[in-house]
Formats: C-alpha cells, structure tokens, sequence
C-alpha cells in the first residue's frame, strides 16, 4: 500500500474472491491489526468458518449477494459466478461515477455468464495464467497439469484472448494482465496472445506482477 501511495488505515472492506491460500493467506495477520469488514460469497464464509480453509479472520464477516449490486463506500459492486474449484468463487464488477471495472481471475474456462458480465467496461483484470506449451513440459505432477488446464482450473492465454475478443470495444481504455504462472507463462507470451485483439482500439494494457504492487511497463512497447 505504501508503494502505491495508499493507507491501511483508509481501507474500507476486503473483497474475497474464493478461498485458495493464494488469496487469503494475509487476512489473519491483516485483520488482526486492521479490523476491517471482510466481503465474501456465502460458499466461500462456509469454509471459512468450518476451518478447513486455513485461514482465521478477526473482523466481520459480510456475505454478498450473487448478481445482484452491493455498496461499499463510494463503490457500486456486483459479483459474478466464475469456473474455478473452489466453494463459491466469484469475480466482481466495481462501479463508481459512471466508470465501470472488471476484475476476472481464477477460471477454467469461458462461459457466456462471465463473457456477459464484462461487456461495457472501461476497465478490465484478467487471468492469464498458462501457455499450454509450458504448461505440458513443465515439472508439475500430472495431476496438478490436469487441474490447472481442466474446466475448473485456471485460463489459458490463447482462451483469455478469445474473451477479450468478445469484450473489447472502443471505451475499454485498460486491460491489465494477471495471475500469470511464473512457471508455465512469460509476460512475452502473455502480451503476444492478447495484443491484436485490443490494438485496434488504442486500448493500454499491461500486466501485473505477482510479487510487486506495480505493474510492468513490457506490454505497453
């Protein structure tokens, strides 16, 4: 947050997309010394609660509903059912002032609910995760391979490019790459499967690196 020029301090809710370690491993240190509301599908507080996610929050649970829009602050949100192997995973659309945000991540593949739900953003999070050809020779377990490129697993780069050929149009002005595998992706790969899909509209996009809070300059060359 200091890096990015924020506050802990000015943080008004947290928003849980699903329950893996990956994206909750911080919120027991973080809620035990700022005890903020944390925002979550019903399926998701479950196994939160039950113990089994490993994970211990010491501030309010608030339970959103699906598809339907929610306040939090100045920000308008709805939450979307996103193709991953969790409880309930959710992607969100963030709204404010007429300028909407989508964030997507943590999918197996593409489905008309989440295709629609990105349609008319100014602004667009998206997962992409693996280059098959990586993906394939890479060290992992089969089983872990077969997790990762299944339905319920996370989105290829050529199959997060097919989303965005739907999605894009003239007002997306911003895309910004995420969640990609250090072990089966490159940004390279990363830019070279979604960069004619939005040139064309002048669109910026860049990708998010996963230990740092700022994104990397590559894609915009």
């Amino acid at each position: 947050m200091d890096e990015v020029g924020g506050a802990l301090q000015r943080v008004r809710g947290v928003l849980l997309t699903h329950e893996h370690a990956d994206h909750i491993k911080g919120l027991s240190r973080l809620t035990k010394c700022y005890p903020v509301p944390v925002y979550m599908s019903e399926g998701t507080a479950r196994v939160i609660r039950d113990g089994s996610a490993g994970c211990h929050i010491y501030s309010e649970f608030k339970c959103f509903p699906i598809s339907r829009k929610f306040q939090l602050g100045c920000w308008t949100l709805c939450a979307f059912h996103t193709p991953h192997d969790a409880e309930e995973p959710v992607g969100f659309l963030v709204e404010s002032e007429g300028i909407r945000i989508g964030i997507a991540t943590d999918m197996g593949t593409i489905n008309e609910q989440v295709v629609s739900s990105l349609l008319g953003l100014h602004a667009l999070i998206l997962e992409l995760n693996h280059d098959p050809q990586l993906l394939a020779v890479s060290a992992y377990p089969e089983y872990v391979k077969e997790r990762i490129s299944g339905p319920q697993g996370h989105l290829a780069n050529d199959q997060a490019a097919r989303i965005l050929e739907r999605v894009s149009h003239r007002g997306l002005r911003a895309v910004t790459l995420a969640h990609l595998s250090e072990t089966n992706n490159t940004p390279e790969l990363a830019t070279k499967s979604t960069r004619s899909v939005i040139a064309p509209w002048g669109t910026k996009f860049e990708i998010a690196a996963q230990h740092d809070p700022k994104v990397l300059q590559l894609a915009r060359k």
